[in-house]
């Protein structure tokens, strides 16, 4: 039974390296490309690149309350 355990936990540590590094390569992506922005809602206060999908809030939005 032990032996059991210890493969299922060098399993689980070995997807979660996995898993870490695949994030890691995402977040490369983002870096790299020639984001092109484009409004996500009729209000435009997220904006969304049309090539990676990376996704932020307008900064030329205004808050109407501030």
């Amino acid at each position: 039974m032990y032996i059991f355990e210890l493969l299922t936990d060098l399993y689980l540590k070995f997807m979660k390296k996995r898993d870490l590094s695949q994030f890691q390569t995402e977040e490369k992506e983002y870096e790299r490309c020639n984001h092109l922005f484009q409004a996500m809602d009729s209000e435009e206060t997220y904006l969304a690149c049309t090539k990676c999908g990376y996704v932020i809030e307008n900064p030329k939005k205004k808050n109407p309350f501030f």
